[in-house]
């Protein structure tokens, strides 16, 4: 939870605020730090899709990130796994 809220929430809240009070319109401003996170993520979203060609990836894929999400957002992290 540490690595969204420190790394990506609280610096998109903080550039949001930013935009809006020197007189951004808070859709521009909004569409202005969507796009800045989908230029963040473009490379790990190429890699993923390319190692989704791989035949058989797309059945492991999901698990590995179940696996990754159970590890960083589980009761370690304060959240209760159902």
């Amino acid at each position: 939870m540490y690595m969204h809220t420190r790394e990506r929430i609280y610096p998109g809240i903080a550039a949001f605020d930013a935009l809006t009070v020197n007189g951004e319109s808070r859709e521009q401003a909004a569409d202005f730090i969507e796009d800045y996170y989908a230029w963040r993520s473009r490379r790990m979203a190429d890699m993923l899709h390319r190692l989704m060609k791989i035949p058989g990836c797309c059945r492991l894929v999901p698990k590995f990130f179940k696996s990754i999400t159970r590890s960083n957002f589980g009761p370690k992290a304060g959240f209760q796994a159902v």
